[in-house]
């Protein structure tokens, strides 16, 4: 399954909020500090430590664009970037770099947030089924002022 995320606000420089679409379904999402655009491969991803550790989730792969499951000796055109994941939190410092997804949002500074985040990771972990296969796909939209 592809996986089409879509960043459409910069409540600050450092963090984007979007949709993420596949099929017939659509969640918000918030990153913080986030990647480059491009295509990901997703792989499920089991979390090794911290407050999420043991969470069954997908990381996002793209080695041309310096994002890696785990710390590599990377040295190419973009910073080296891992464990770029998909899991659940509501708040930007919830996250370095990794999609939160929800069922609302709220985009205004200084606290932009997503709301319902376990509901929508939840739906998308069921849909993905766990399984290898899958892709993300990243786009920046900037949206008029």
């Amino acid at each position: 399954m592809n996986l089409i995320l879509t960043r459409t606000d910069y409540p600050s420089p450092d963090v984007a909020m979007g949709t993420v679409a596949f099929d017939k379904y659509s969640f918000y999402t918030l990153q913080h500090d986030f990647t480059p655009p491009g295509t990901y491969t997703l792989i499920p991803h089991i979390v090794q430590n911290g407050p999420l550790k043991g969470l069954k989730t997908y990381c996002l792969i793209n080695p041309e664009l310096g994002v890696f499951e785990e710390q590599s000796g990377y040295t190419g055109a973009y910073p080296m970037r891992y464990a770029i994941l998909i899991h659940p939190g509501n708040w930007a410092h919830d996250s370095i770099g990794c999609i939160l997804p929800g069922i609302a949002r709220d985009t205004l500074y200084p606290k932009p947030n997503v709301g319902g985040s376990q509901v929508a990771f939840r739906q998308i972990m069921g849909f993905l089924g766990g399984v290898a296969g899958h892709t993300l796909e990243i786009r920046d939209v900037q949206t008029a002022a």
